[in-house]
């Protein structure tokens, strides 16, 4: 018989947040450090090419975050980074309204 984590963590009288906390978490926070990096270094490819294809008269948000943070006003790079995070997530939602959804791998 297989006994899954958290069944055994409930067995051994912890909550769902403490295994959350104790068990989850650890298994994947090596994960999520390495998905991090890769996607930092995804972004930090791209910028360049994001460089070169701005003008004086257009300006990308992405460009614009960094010229926030270079002139060391980190409040408005931040608001404008969650307001991107807000973007994202609505065309994500949209799209899921519409009906788009990733290919399953089957």
């Amino acid at each position: 018989m297989e006994v899954g984590l958290e069944e055994a963590s409930s067995a051994a009288g912890a909550n769902w947040s403490q295994y959350f906390c104790r068990v989850l978490l650890p298994l994947l926070k090596p994960t999520m450090v390495s998905v991090a990096i890769i996607v930092f270094i995804s972004a930090a490819r791209d910028i360049p090419t994001i460089i070169f294809l701005s003008t004086h008269e257009s300006r990308t948000l992405s460009l614009l975050m960094l010229d926030y943070i270079a002139e060391a006003n980190q409040e408005k790079a931040a608001v404008l980074g969650v307001f991107l995070v807000f973007i994202i997530f609505g065309l994500l939602f949209i799209g899921r309204l519409l009906g788009f959804r990733r290919p399953s791998l089957q």
